[in-house]
């Protein structure tokens, strides 16, 4: 009876012990880990030259706020995590390209710029929230190659930059209400999507920008919808049906001197249109075959 109250009370330890440490927060990393410099009272880390794998980036060095993730800092770094301190405004290009072990990134809401291919390649990354307007049209290629499985934008971001999403492993796209532009390739070459939620205020889909998705059946673009790209849906070959709620965009081939390649891959979908919209045609439309929905 004895050993069975003294392996109870170890397991007690044991499972205290464990809670306790639960709840520990790894420490800041060490600044002389870091390569960095001051620009008008603000810190732009330039290099990591650490080996911890597991990043905290100090709010402040030196007593001066840490404001920028300069470009390629981490650039092919082995590391698994990092969390941004809520000073941080800007992510550098390439600021953490090819980090292929990085698993978790914890953005601050005050983040106000994440710039070109700053995340790409990141092939152990499968989950991001991208806070406030972030992205833009500078963004391109931001986390183009990564290992992305899901996504939630929070904020108003209102483009989605060219080759953003490019090579990912996306299943389903849910786009937030202030989104007015998807741009060249944005969500290109997802081999696993198959579910894609336009939003209500979308205006224009430009060239490629869901291009050679394999999984992708179906798709419905909003009535806010001005234009859309002839190529826009190049290369989808199991896409059937492609819905328009509102009237017909108008249908634009922005890359005109690219035609010729993309006439190689013919399309199979059929357009779908409300009866009362205005600027379709049937049987078909801009080439396409048509029909009323």
């Amino acid at each position: 009876m004895r050993k069975i109250y003294l392996l109870c009370a170890l397991l007690c330890l044991i499972f205290m012990f464990g809670c306790e440490n639960s709840d520990i927060k790894i420490d800041e990393t060490p600044i002389s880990d870091f390569e960095y410099e001051n620009v008008d009272n603000n810190i732009t880390i330039t290099r990591y030259i650490g080996t911890d794998i597991h990043i905290v980036i100090p709010a402040k060095i030196k007593n001066v706020k840490v404001t920028e993730i300069g470009p390629a800092c981490f650039e092919n770094a082995l590391v698994e995590s990092v969390t941004l301190p809520s000073t941080i405004k800007i992510i550098g290009a390439s600021a953490f390209e090819g980090c292929s072990a990085l698993e978790d990134v914890i953005f601050p809401q005050e983040l106000s710029k994440i710039k070109a291919r700053a995340f790409a390649d990141c092939i152990s990354l499968r989950a991001i929230t991208i806070p406030s307007d972030c992205i833009d049209e500078f963004s391109w290629e931001v986390f183009c190659g990564s290992g992305l499985e899901t996504v939630i934008f929070d904020g108003n971001i209102k483009i989605i930059p060219n080759n953003a999403f490019l090579g990912t492993k996306l299943k389903e796209i849910i786009l937030p209400a202030s989104v007015k532009t998807i741009e060249f390739g944005a969500f290109s070459g997802c081999e696993n999507l198959e579910s894609i939620k336009l939003n209500e205020g979308l205006e224009t889909i430009e060239v490629c920008a869901f291009a050679s998705n394999p999984k992708l059946t179906e798709i419905i673009i909003p009535k806010t919808v001005k234009s859309v790209n002839e190529f826009a849906f190049v290369n989808c070959n199991n896409l059937v049906k492609v819905k328009f709620e509102g009237n017909a965009p108008a249908f634009q081939n922005k890359d005109a001197g690219l035609e010729e390649i993309y006439s190689y891959f013919t399309p199979k979908y059929t357009i779908y249109y409300h009866i009362d919209a205005e600027g379709f045609t049937s049987p078909s439309w801009e080439g396409f075959l048509s029909e009323i929905w």
